[in-house]
């Protein structure tokens, strides 16, 4: 597959929340994606968490939102 067809691909599966002919003239709004955590970082959310009793320290540490 080459870059051109990777693109094709990937455009054809983004989701926009208008189309194009909608009359909106400003650029489409795009969803932001947000991982799921991975079994280390809740792990070391709440192994944080109970250690401090700080959620936002505990959050910030296993980089996850709050």
């Amino acid at each position: 597959m080459n870059r051109n067809e990777f693109v094709t691909i990937c455009s054809d599966q983004l989701q926009f929340g208008h189309s194009a002919n909608s009359g909106n003239s400003g650029m489409a709004k795009r969803r932001t994606h947000f991982p799921h955590t991975t079994p280390q970082q809740r792990k070391l959310l709440f192994e944080t968490w109970e250690a401090t009793g700080n959620v936002t320290l505990a959050c910030r540490k296993a980089h996850v939102g709050r």
